[in-house]
């Protein structure tokens, strides 16, 4: 094989294998160049806003199987308000120094604050560590870490 690669029929027909693959690879190419045109034209779409109802009710009704019970069932009601359920405020950790910690809270203040200190409402800072902080929240431990 290596022989009939020597003499001149063996490199046009290499020349020609050679070639043939670069085009295929050239052709592969160019589609994907069209491809970064439509994504640049994805970029300007329109995102719309989801918003939740302010209310979030069910009714369940839970019904005994037991063949000798005679009207035995129990109807069970969810939540009335979603404003009911207390939720974590958004806090970010900006940064870290020694048993200090910087923290953002959700609306836009940045506070101070050291180990056993209250961040806002009933979250309390527990621990400080290099690259996180743990806080309480009802009485839930959440972890935040440092975004570097």
């Amino acid at each position: 094989m290596m022989q009939f690669l020597e003499t001149t029929l063996g490199r046009i027909i290499l020349l020609i294998v050679v070639g043939a693959i670069w085009g295929v690879n050239a052709f592969n190419f160019s589609k994907l160049a069209n491809q970064e045109e439509s994504a640049a034209q994805n970029r300007g779409l329109e995102f719309i806003t989801i918003e939740l109802p302010a209310e979030d009710t069910y009714r369940y009704t839970v019904r005994n199987r037991d063949p000798f019970a005679r009207g035995n069932s129990t109807v069970l009601q969810g939540p009335q308000s979603i404003t009911e359920i207390e939720r974590m405020p958004d806090i970010r950790l900006i940064g870290v120094m020694g048993t200090t910690t910087i923290l953002q809270i959700d609306n836009g203040e940045t506070v101070m604050k050291e180990a056993g200190e209250v961040v806002i409402g009933n979250v309390v800072l527990e621990t400080v560590f290099e690259d996180s902080v743990h806080l309480t929240f009802n009485d839930k431990t959440i972890t935040i870490k440092l975004n570097y």
